[in-house]
This record gives C-alpha cells, sequence and structure tokens, in this order.
C-alpha cells in the first residue's frame, strides 16, 4: 500500500514538473505581450517561482532516483541470501530424507529389542514401570550412585541400597520420586 503511495506522489512531481514547464513556457509567450512593467514583475515573478519548482523537483526526483538504486540494491542482497539459504533448505531436506530410512531401521531393531526384553518381565512388573514412566517425563529408571538417587538427586534409604547391592530379586522405588531403583555394579556386593 505504500509502495503505491510513493508512485502515486511521484508521478504527481512529474505532472507538476511538466505544468511548471508549461507555464514558463506560457509566461515566455506572454513576455512578448507585456504593456508595462507592473506586468513584466508579475511575469517575471511567475516564471522565478516555476522555474524554482522545476529545480526543486528535478532535485526530488534526482534523489528518488537514488533511493530507488539503493533500494533495488538492497532487494537484490535479500534475493541471494533468500537463494543460499533455500539451496541450504534443500540440502538439509535431501540429508534429512538419505537419514531417514536408518532412522526407521534403528527404531525398529530398538521396538523388536523392546519387545524381547518385554517378553522376560512380569507382567505386573512391566505395567508399574509403564505407569512411572508416564508420569516421569519417559523416564521410568533411576540410578542410584552413593546413595543418591540420580532421578530427584535425594538420599535413599541405606537399607534399599544395601539390598540393591546385594542384587535382590525385589523391584525398589525411590521414595521421593518413585523411579524404579537399580545399581550398575551388582556384581560386587559392598562390604557392610
Amino acid at each position: 500500500m505504500s509502495n503505491t503511495i510513493r508512485t502515486l506522489e511521484e508521478i504527481q512531481k512529474i505532472d507538476l514538473d511538466v505544468l511548471a514547464i508549461e507555464a514558463i513556457g506560457k509566461d515566455e509567450k506572454r513576455i512578448t505581450s507585456i504593456k508595462n512593467t507592473k506586468e513584466l514583475n508579475a511575469v517575471t515573478k511567475e516564471m522565478n517561482a516555476a522555474n524554482k519548482s522545476k529545480r526543486q523537483n528535478e532535485q526530488e526526483k534526482a534523489n528518488y532516483a537514488s533511493k530507488l538504486e539503493e533500494k533495488r540494491s538492497a532487494l537484490g542482497a535479500l534475493e541471494d541470501a533468500i537463494k543460499a539459504r533455500r539451496a541450504r533448505l534443500e540440502e538439509l531436506a535431501a540429508e534429512l530424507e538419505s537419514r531417514r530410512p536408518v532412522w526407521k531401521q534403528s527404531v525398529d531393531e530398538k521396538a523388536r529389542l523392546r519387545d524381547s526384553i518385554k517378553a522376560g518381565l512380569r507382567p505386573d512388573v512391566f505395567r508399574k514401570y509403564e505407569n512411572i514412566r508416564a508420569k516421569r517425563g519417559g523416564v521410568g529408571l533411576a540410578l542410584i550412585k552413593d546413595e543418591t538417587c540420580q532421578g530427584c538427586h535425594i538420599n535413599i534409604p541405606p537399607q534399599v541400597y544395601i539390598e540393591l547391592r546385594k542384587g535382590s530379586e525385589e523391584i525398589y522405588t525411590c521414595p521421593h520420586c518413585h523411579r524404579i531403583l537399580y545399581v550398575e555394579n551388582q556384581d560386587q556386593p559392598e562390604t557392610v
């Protein structure tokens, strides 16, 4: 909308410039028919005003032309940047598409592995794990390190830690975040 208004303003200034030139031409013709100094002063004054208006319009046209050239060069630079970004986007999209089959294969393998592990678990344990995982942002297990739950960073009861280190078959959960607890080295029981 503003570009249209600017264009109309430029057309109006060109029209005014044409009118000023016509007025100068008419005033020059009137000079031959002047009968006294009063008329001569009036015509001269009109001609001077028309010439001044013409010079101002020419200067404004030159300013608009330079601004237009600046805008065109800026537009060209932006268009080049857009082309470069589109090319980069197409490269990234092609790379994504080339990786998609590998990701799908990895997801399928992990789903098969999950199903095979799930088959070896008691159904009640798996349900409990799924419930905890759903409530805790996708994390249903918590590692115990230095008698601290790594899920919520709260100390667990020492007896629970000892039982986990011994490799007890019972499922223990954190008293605070309720995640299922495990320790990494169950092979080496801690001496008490």
